[in-house]
């Protein structure tokens, strides 16, 4: 992916992804939003996917809930790392006009398509998703 490209697409995520989560902590407050469901997979098949909680996991983390934050979706731990470190990242080589988030992703792209890591991880995401149908997320 080229670096303009990129930028554009992780400062709209980023905003994407702020934006989502402010919503579900207002929506978290005034009302239990246990109801909606957005997720496309399970709202066909009704299975959870392997992501469904994470948002919920997120919040709990917000809301200084750690054991339930992983008890939701041990995958909203890696999302509440990234919207912390991904925007001052971004925020830093756009003032420094420099490209290590870039040159970050490109090195850990390459580390992932490595056959072990790669069956590893998508071993990680099947017990999670095995998790989330056994918990009926």
């Amino acid at each position: 992916m080229k670096k303009k490209s990129f930028y554009i697409l992780i400062s709209a995520m980023s905003l994407i992804s702020y934006g989502w989560l402010f919503f579900n902590v207002q929506a978290f407050k005034k009302a239990d939003i246990q109801t909606i469901n957005v997720c496309f997979f399970k709202n066909v098949t009704s299975i959870p996917c392997p992501a469904c909680g994470t948002t919920t996991s997120v919040v709990s983390l917000l809301e200084g809930e750690f054991e339930q934050a992983i008890m939701k979706n041990p995958l909203g731990i890696v999302a509440a790392i990234l919207l912390l470190i991904v925007p001052i990242w971004l925020l830093k080589d756009l003032i420094l006009q420099q490209s290590s988030l870039h040159t970050f992703y490109i090195q850990f792209e390459n580390f992932l398509r490595q056959k072990y890591i790669a069956t590893s991880l998508f071993a990680i995401l099947l017990v999670n998703w095995v998790w989330n149908i056994l918990k009926e997320l």
